[in-house]
């Protein structure tokens, strides 16, 4: 069963959820589940493929805004009293499980099988060569595009990924119910189809045409991808013999479509090229224009040094003005000085003269 929508889903959602609703599928007791997913974050993609369902999410940090939905549930999965013991019919953990320190791995499983009344999907990479030089590699190209580690590989690099034997040993020494073990998502395929996603998380554009080659994975080749080196493995407790020779081939080889995939993914590296071509160009462009304003605000700037060197003239020729009219100034000063000083003289023979008249 497709449900509408699901398709259109990263193919390593696609992966995880496709394979986990075939599970559920194949086990389910009634029209209606209780299910439990741990660690959804807050695209709810579970219900794309069991719409029918009752599902919850549980995760041990919610948004504001997610911790008002009735769905979410606020806790630690590896301590979770809040819920009861065989609340749920199924509960999922996908991808979970490699986050989860590794003192706290066992009673991660403990709690999940606990509160789960008839089945436990567990999916999860494993501590296996093929799979940490696949990560290191995958991590290396986002940092040397982006400068930064990818924050949920640089984890399990950090952390450690689980054990695989060591994780089936411990679920077989608990004497717990059947538990089912399989393999999906060839590991060479997983290294390819997210080094696509890396190559275009700048590029919104980029990421409307890779969503395609996602569609075209999850139609045409997700049943196909299985061997005997993988990414994840699915650990089933509980439920019933699982049946998955009418959903997964022998074997990747067998696809016939694999060619239009590798068809796809170079298109897209192709473009993601020229989009980089296309930018530089731009950015070239831009640089021309640049330099252009910066031509002409150093003409401007040229102009209004020339502007304010004929002021600076202006302003001498003033000062030069200045002080001839302050020297001329002067002078009538000293002219009127002379006067004041010629008439003052006059003045005193007139006083002379009348006081040797009267004598």
């Amino acid at each position: 069963m497709n449900i509408i929508g699901s398709n259109n889903i990263a193919f390593d959602q696609f992966q995880r959820y496709k394979t986990a609703s075939i599970i559920i599928e194949q086990n389910r007791t009634d029209s209606i589940l209780k299910v439990l997913e741990i660690g959804a974050n807050e695209h709810k993609n579970l219900e794309k493929f069991l719409p029918t369902d009752e599902i919850q999410y549980l995760d041990i940090q919610l948004s504001d805004l997610l911790k008002n939905d009735k769905q979410y549930i606020l806790a630690d999965a590896t301590n979770m009293p809040e819920i009861e013991t065989d609340s749920f019919d199924v509960v999922i953990a996908l991808d979970v499980f490699e986050h989860i320190p590794k003192n706290l791995r066992n009673d991660f499983l403990d709690e999940l099988n606990r509160v789960s009344k008839n089945i436990v999907v567990l999916a999860s990479p494993y501590d296996e060569l093929g799979v940490n030089k696949a990560e290191v590699r995958v991590n290396a190209y986002f940092k040397t595009k982006y400068g930064i580690d990818y924050s949920w590989l640089d984890e399990h690099i950090s952390n450690g990924l689980p054990n695989l034997d060591e994780t089936l040993k411990y679920l077989n020494d608990k004497k717990l119910q059947k538990i089912t073990h399989f393999k999906h998502g060839t590991l060479e395929l997983w290294e390819r189809l997210i080094r696509v996603h890396f190559e275009v998380s700048d590029n919104l554009a980029l990421q409307e045409y890779r969503q395609n080659i996602d569609t075209f994975y999850n139609e045409n080749i997700f049943s196909y991808d299985v061997g005997d080196e993988c990414y994840r493995d699915f650990i089933v407790i509980g439920g019933k013999d699982i049946e998955l020779k009418s959903y997964f081939k022998s074997s990747l080889n067998q696809c016939l479509k694999l060619n239009i995939l590798d068809e796809l993914v170079s298109s897209c590296y192709t473009l993601s090229i020229e989009k980089k071509v296309a930018n530089i160009q731009e950015k070239d462009q831009q640089i021309q224009e640049k330099d252009q304003q910066i031509q002409e605000k150093d003409q401007q700037i040229q102009e209004k040094d020339q502007q304010i060197q004929e002021k600076d003239q202006q302003i001498q020729e003033k000062d030069q003005k200045i002080q001839e009219k302050d020297q001329q100034i002067q002078e009538k000063d000293q002219e009127l000085i002379k006067i004041q000083n010629i008439a003052e003289s006059l003045r005193i023979k007139n006083r002379l003269r009348r006081l040797f008249c009267l004598k």
